[in-house]
């Protein structure tokens, strides 16, 4: 498990070097969100890549963004007019936000390589959506084959379905094994795994967390504090191992660096366009998506249920709006249902202060068993 999970520490933490090599053989598209078609980019020959960011000290982006744009924009800005990511040969944006479709006209007017928009409806809950989210995917593809000179033919797409829900069963496994033995594994380590999955090779990651899942020794299921994690990103592992150190264990989480990047799989049964599509409008979706005012909360209530939840971190990067606009209704439902709750606001890659750790501590302290 040790030799293994270096392997996994080496990606996390040198993944432009992983994927510098990566680029010597594959050509590499950048994607900045989980609502983006990975199949479909891993059919056409690009390998996708999650581009979180990684810089801590923000100089050239000052130009270019206002002083509350999010940690995210900043550092995947800083990065790009810093030459890491020289390695990309394109890059694809999602409207999950204003600030991030912003990021895109600057990328398009500042950087060099391939730009990619993909417009994806906002309102899950039509039918009318649904067709709209197809011609989209329709579109993208076409600009593939026609960046790529191919054709992207139904088997190969299926196939490349077929690899992706296989690395996303064997994250879910993961996230099983974490709940139901909570010593079995770190979340610090398990966040890192997740983490791992968005950049390396698909394949090679397969076999890697299969060995993984091999080689975890099942320990009993002690008595401990089960939390859940809600947010977006969250770069700061020093907050699992504060939580994790506490007699207290991270037993699920509501990320989009976690379960709602794996969170349901692509049906290999249907044409497999329609079936991306389904996939992404029934996965958990994101505060910047929408199916009906009480979706969210509801489904932080599902998980609760399931996974006999006893209290709820939320992970806000500051600034974050979509996430800021649904915590009221989220922390009134909590309140109703008598689960305690807190928010940490992360501001940047290396803030996780002696003040925040401490509320922290007495958070979970305070929770009960």
């Amino acid at each position: 498990m040790k030799k293994i999970m270096e392997k996994i520490d080496f990606v996390v933490q040198n993944p432009y070097e992983y994927l510098n090599q990566l680029s010597k053989s594959k050509k590499i598209m950048g994607y900045s969100c989980t609502y983006a078609p990975i199949e479909l980019i891993y059919a056409s020959g690009f390998h996708p890549a999650r581009i979180i960011g990684l810089s801590n000290n923000i100089s050239l982006s000052d130009i270019h963004l206002q002083s509350y744009a999010c940690a995210i924009v900043r550092t995947l800005l800083e990065d790009s007019l810093s030459k890491k990511l020289d390695f990309l040969d394109a890059f694809l944006f999602l409207h999950t936000c204003d600030s991030m479709q912003r990021l895109s006209d600057i990328f398009r007017m500042s950087l060099s390589f391939k730009h990619f928009d993909l417009i994806l409806p906002v309102k899950f809950d039509t039918h009318s959506s649904k067709e709209y989210f197809v011609d989209i995917l329709e579109d993208f593809k076409t600009k593939l084959e026609r960046e790529q000179n191919i054709k992207i033919i139904d088997d190969n797409l299926s196939e490349s379905i077929k690899i992706y829900n296989t690395l996303k069963k064997n994250l879910y496994h993961l996230y099983t094994i974490k709940s139901n033995s909570p010593f079995s594994i770190s979340y610090a380590d398990l966040s890192k795994i997740v983490r791992a999955s968005f950049i390396m090779d698909p394949i090679e990651f397969i076999d890697v967390s299969s060995e993984i899942i091999k080689s975890m020794s099942l320990e009993p299921n002690a008595k401990t504090k089960r939390f859940m994690l809600s947010g977006s990103v969250c770069p700061h592992p020093d907050i699992f191992t504060t939580i994790e150190n506490k007699n207290a264990s991270i037993v699920w989480d509501d990320l989009c660096s976690g379960t709602r990047f794996f969170d349901q799989l692509v049906d290999q049964s249907i044409k497999p366009i329609n079936a991306l599509v389904d996939r992404f409008i029934k996965r958990p979706i994101c505060p910047a998506k929408y199916i009906n005012p009480l979706y969210r909360p509801d489904y932080i209530k599902k998980i609760i249920e399931n996974y006999n939840i006893n209290g709820v971190i939320f992970l806000f990067i500051k600034f974050c709006e979509p996430h800021s606009f649904d915590y009221p209704d989220q922390k009134s439902l909590l309140e109703k249902i008598g689960i305690p709750s807190i928010l940490i606001e992360i501001e940047n890659q290396n803030v996780f202060d002696e003040q925040t750790k401490t509320r922290l501590e007495t958070f979970i302290e305070m929770v009960g068993d």
